[in-house]
């Protein structure tokens, strides 16, 4: 579905923390709505669930204007009910948005906290690099051995956030589940760098979608988390990089030529880890690299 986009300037917002301070950080798109040919055209991407992110076409489309200040990064949008919760008795066949058990009011599973997030146009660096357009996220995973990292950047506690967006008054410890869930994602998502394969990112909150050509489209949405997914629903919305490793475990010059391909959509290839594996094999039998 192609369409014209916006090559308006970036928005950066403030970072609370330099990235380089934590001890598990990570960066990548957030959302993505597509992909940009040579010309400069967008063509959308059509998420698992059939809908387009056309909200991320724009730099006003979606609002993150609470994500850096109170949000955080969730397991997989899952969410836990607090100890001791009871259904409210309202839920039926549809969850009661009050229901602690089984609606909004839910814990959401946290394993990390978003450090800045930025607007990408087509004329941006990172559209350049990666050949998409979108919002991208800079993040570190919690650390059980650093205190600091589920804390804000002045040593305040920060507080504890529900599966609706709700900010409650009890101040962030991490749960022995999401300790062992942030040990999870960092470990898993090294290992995938390593193996030319990604984590995806997610986010969450509310949207307003419409029907359109091919399926539904997003137009505008509120983000107040954003999910660490291994299976993620836009192909697009890709962790690029965990710590100093190279993002995917790839050399620069086969990431730099992956990139190309698949931005050109030479051979009709689509997929960065289809482009890697083109690019690799390519490079080796040019003897320019070897492995």
């Amino acid at each position: 579905m192609p369409d014209e986009i916006a090559t308006g300037p970036a928005l950066l917002l403030p970072m609370e923390k330099g990235v380089a301070g934590w001890t598990r950080p990570g960066h990548g798109w957030a959302t993505s709505a597509g992909v940009v040919d040579q010309a400069g055209t967008l063509l959308r991407t059509r998420d698992r669930q059939g809908e387009f992110m056309v909200a991320a076409e724009h730099p006003d489309g979606i609002d993150f204007s609470s994500l850096v200040p109170r949000g955080f990064m969730n397991d997989s949008h899952r969410a836990v009910a607090p100890p001791g919760a009871l259904c409210a008795g309202n839920c039926g066949t549809v969850p009661d948005p009050a229901c602690a058990v089984h609606g909004g009011r839910r814990n959401s599973v946290l394993v990390g906290i978003p450090d800045s997030i930025e607007y990408v146009a087509v004329a941006h660096a990172l559209s350049t690099r990666d050949g998409k357009i979108g919002w991208y996220s800079h993040f570190h995973i919690l650390d059980p051995k650093e205190t600091a990292s589920w804390r804000n950047a002045d040593g305040s506690p920060r507080m504890r956030m529900l599966r609706d967006g709700t900010v409650t008054d009890e101040p962030f410890e991490p749960t022995p589940e999401e300790r062992d869930r942030a040990d999870w994602f960092w470990e898993t998502g090294l290992q995938m760098q390593r193996d030319g394969r990604t984590l995806g990112q997610s986010i969450q909150g509310r949207e307003t979608a419409l029907p359109c050509a091919g399926g539904k489209c997003i137009v505008r949405a509120t983000a107040h988390q954003i999910a660490l997914v291994e299976y993620p629903h836009n192909p697009d919305a890709s962790v690029e990089g965990l710590g100093s490793e190279m993002a995917k475990g790839e050399a620069p010059v086969v990431i730099m030529l992956a990139s190309e391909i698949r931005r050109r959509r030479l051979f009709g290839i689509t997929s960065l880890d289809a482009a890697i594996v083109v690019a690799r094999k390519s490079l080796r039998q040019s003897g320019v690299y070897r492995e």
